[in-house]
């Protein structure tokens, strides 16, 4: 038995003729998919690779990630998903955490997995696809023709992937995916999609993040569908794929979502086959799904859930979507909102959000102690704060650890920087909050203005006072070029309250 590996396999058996991937460099049928991972599996074996071993895969969206993922599960190893965006430093530290015997990664990485492999005694082999340059191993070493390997039989409970968390609080952890949650997580987004045979999912986001490999990819494949790959996330690529090849759905993050229909041209972009349409990864600015449905003709539905926990809270297609909220939960996830003490609240008042069912993560890789302290009463704590109405509809208000309490006065960052974000002379907004003796804390608004625009600071908090109590807006403006983001996208907050108070001398 291997589940996770007998995605592919099963697909391969029933569907052996249909398209699994395309893009703009061809195609492969599930039969052509399995018969290169069945070599490539043959040769990390060549390369030491054992079952129980952790391979890192660092690429865009080449069909050599796929290749390369199924092969490390066909033979019983641990996926690794390694961000290309990681510097030398970052990318050391995920190997050593890990324990990662071998990376196959993209040559625009290869200098970089290099000098990570130096700083790594663990790190066998650093595989390059079209790589021939000293010290690394082509990917053509692996997939000699003919040759081929069996299935690995695992148990239901072994782990199958490690996914990094971006570290926002902390050092990234590697979030545990077993056989089995694989298995079920896949089956559940399929029953949200409503997926069939005959869709084709649009894989805008990157392989190595959740969205793109088991949201865009593995469910699919789990009724035939096929997957379109977007090499990497470009607005007018994407449109581009998006009228040549036909996809029927696709799950984006808001940013590149926001992205996409901004370049969308009527008189050039054919976008009428997508019939499903989902957001996650963050939320979705405000009166987005209303541009998305005016422009694109798109019905825009939102997921809320995280790498250690899917579908926390989603509008699957066919269910009502409510202004305002996002969505109950998903596959047999249970949900709630608790206080301080742990007891569930009353519907309608803000607590932190909650969840255990089969979509929730066993822990964190070699770290007994986050895991424990994450998973508490037989609940995961997902360290968001929410509230839920009669109904079981969930509204994320913020991040637990990101709220600033000023005064005494509860302030969510997230409330804030979308009533900034409407503002027409901001491209990009934070909130975050500064150290004061009186206070305890201040919010301070740190904003990206719109090329061209020249907005003065008491404009900004006036326009705040206008959607926003007083206590919420900020107490002052800070102008800058650009936010500084974790691997994923996010805000790294912490790295800005630093160079804030570095600036101020505090």
């Amino acid at each position: 038995m291997n589940l996770a590996y007998d995605i592919l396999g099963v697909a391969a058996r029933r569907f052996p003729a249909d398209v699994a991937l395309i893009g703009d460099w061809g195609q492969l049928t599930f039969e052509q998919l399995e018969t290169r991972v069945a070599s490539v599996t043959a040769g990390l074996e060549r390369l030491g690779v054992r079952p129980g071993d952790r391979v890192g895969y660092m690429m865009n969206n080449l069909p050599e990630i796929v290749v390369a993922y199924f092969a490390i599960l066909r033979l019983g190893a641990i996926a690794v998903a390694v961000n290309v965006m990681l510097r030398p430093v970052e990318l050391a530290y995920v190997l050593g955490d890990s324990g990662a015997r071998v990376l196959v990664c993209e040559p625009s990485v290869a200098q970089t997995a290099v000098t990570a492999k130096a700083e790594v005694a663990v790190v066998r082999a650093i595989v390059v696809v079209g790589g021939a340059s000293g010290g690394v191993t082509p990917f053509a070493e692996l997939e000699r023709p003919g040759a081929t390997a069996g299935v690995a039989d695992r148990h239901p409970d072994d782990v199958a992937m490690l996914m990094y968390t971006s570290g926002t609080t902390g050092s990234p952890k590697g979030v545990m995916m077993s056989h089995a949650w694989l298995d079920f997580t896949t089956s559940a987004w399929i029953s949200v999609y409503k997926l069939c045979r005959m869709d084709r999912m649009l894989v805008a986001s990157s392989f190595f993040y959740a969205i793109g490999s088991i949201m865009e990819v593995l469910a699919p494949f789990r009724v035939g569908a096929s997957a379109i790959l977007v090499e990497r996330f470009r607005a007018r690529a994407a449109l581009d794929a998006i009228t040549r090849f036909r996809p029927t759905a696709t799950v984006m993050v808001p940013t590149a979502a926001v992205q996409l229909l901004e370049e969308y041209d009527a008189e050039r972009d054919d976008v009428s086959s997508m019939r499903i349409f989902f957001t996650a990864g963050g939320p979705c600015p405000t009166g987005f799904p209303a541009r998305a449905r005016a422009r694109l003709g798109w019905e825009a539905r939102e997921i809320y859930g995280l790498t250690e926990a899917h579908m926390v809270a989603v509008a699957a297609i066919g269910t009502p979507v409510r202004e305002g909220m996002l969505g109950v939960p998903g596959g047999n996830l249970q949900v709630c909102v608790v206080g301080e003490d742990g007891r569930e609240v009353s519907r309608g008042l803000v607590g932190e959000i909650v969840c255990r069912g089969d979509t929730v993560t066993s822990g964190y890789w070699g770290r007994p102690e986050e895991t424990a302290a994450s998973h508490r009463d037989g609940w995961f704590h997902t360290g968001d704060l929410g509230v839920m109405d009669a109904d079981g509809y969930l509204k994320v208000v913020d991040r637990k650890k990101e709220m600033i309490i000023a005064g005494g006065a509860n302030i969510y960052p997230a409330e804030v920087e979308r009533v900034l974000a409407t503002h027409p002379k901001v491209a990009a907004a934070a909130l975050v909050g500064i150290p004061d003796e009186t206070y305890g804390e201040l919010p301070v608004a740190v904003i990206v203005p719109c090329p061209g625009a020249a907005a003065a600071g008491e404009e900004i908090v006036a326009f705040c006072r206008s959607a926003l109590a007083a206590y919420k807006c900020p107490r002052s403006v800070i102008f800058v070029d650009e936010l500084p983001l974790t691997p994923s996208g996010k805000v790294a907050r912490r790295q800005l309250k630093e160079k804030i108070l570095a600036h101020q001398g505090g």
